[in-house]
């Protein structure tokens, strides 16, 4: 399975317009490839102001290489994609993503009202220690909060590995932090991280058909048992 990362970073006062465009697109794109999940990091809510604004982030998922030139091939062909958006589109990165070993792919489930996109810059030569770190830290850190996805930068960046963790809210985000740390299991791998960064998400509006939303609750039952799922599906409880 591969993944594709595209952070659309927009001038200010546009999200909301680009979305609408963006929507559009999307539901032509979805005959060519799986989206995964839509968010923005600018909804005029509480978790705005925290790094970086003004900014769409979409994952779409393919069986593989061939498929995604194929799909990407076929939309540029019928004038699909990308939406229309030059005038207010400041620019635009795409990073394609390869699942980290014990990450199932992304199905649909439950929704959250807040997510967190982070990357860890590890040290060149150790990230198959980094992952084995991640690996035994994750049973224990999910009891806490759900795991989307991990991934490892297939572009390029290799040394970057990407998660993504859904939360109900910005205070039980503190809360879940403050109980998952554990000296010496999590954060895993500390001492091989170059640099960090995060963005704190809400999903896109237009996201609403169950079979393209997040998996949280399954992305990793296989490797935590003792994970237990929001009892309600849907959107759970904001701040």
């Amino acid at each position: 399975m591969l993944y594709e990362l595209v952070v659309d970073t927009l001038r200010p006062g546009t999200c909301y317009q680009y979305l609408e465009r963006l929507a559009d697109a999307v539901a032509a794109r979805r005959k060519y490839g799986r989206l995964a999940g839509c968010w923005t990091s600018d909804d005029d809510t509480a978790y705005s102001g925290f790094g970086s604004l003004n900014q769409v982030v979409h994952i779409w998922s393919f069986e593989d290489m061939s498929r995604r030139q194929q799909s990407l091939s076929d939309l540029g062909a019928g004038n699909i994609w990308p939406p229309q958006a030059a005038d207010i589109l400041v620019s635009q990165e795409v990073e394609l993503l390869q699942p980290a070993p014990f990450m199932k792919e992304m199905e649909a489930q439950a929704r959250w009202s807040m997510y967190e996109l982070a990357i860890d810059t590890v040290r060149q030569g150790t990230m198959k220690a980094v992952l084995q770190a991640w690996e035994k830290g994750l049973p224990d850190r999910i009891k806490h909060g759900p795991l989307a996805g991990c991934w490892v930068s297939a572009t390029g960046k290799s040394d970057r590995v990407i998660h993504l963790w859904g939360c109900p809210g910005l205070r039980n985000r503190e809360r879940i932090r403050n109980q998952s740390w554990k000296p010496g299991v999590w954060p895993p791998a500390r001492e091989h991280i170059v640099t960090q960064e995060n963005r704190l998400l809400v999903p896109a509006l237009f996201v609403e058909d169950s079979a393209y939303e997040v998996n949280l609750a399954g992305s990793l039952a296989a490797t935590s048992p003792t994970y237990v799922p929001p009892p309600v599906a849907g959107k759970a409880p904001g701040l």
